[in-house]
């Protein structure tokens, strides 16, 4: 089995949702919460889209977290 390596201080992780819609203020303890540990929050585009109850259209989820699988930078991605 693979297993990644710890995160480290400095590391960038993501932050998509690939579901509902999500607010700044909703986002903001859990980023906050991130950078007091030393991580870089890299938010995809589409994070605070709205269409209907989703966070943007489907092509636009799955774009943000394509562009999260495919970043050479990031090391952990975290679903709102």
């Amino acid at each position: 089995m693979i297993r990644p390596s710890f995160l480290q201080t400095g590391d960038t992780v993501a932050l998509v949702s690939t579901a509902r819609k999500v607010s700044r203020i909703e986002m903001k303890p859990a980023m906050d919460l991130l950078k007091s540990w030393g991580l870089n929050v890299q938010t995809g585009k589409n994070l605070f889209k709205e269409d209907r109850q989703f966070a943007g259209t489907d092509e636009d989820r799955a774009a943000d977290l394509q562009k999260a699988l495919n970043s050479k930078t990031c090391k952990a991605i975290l679903f709102a």
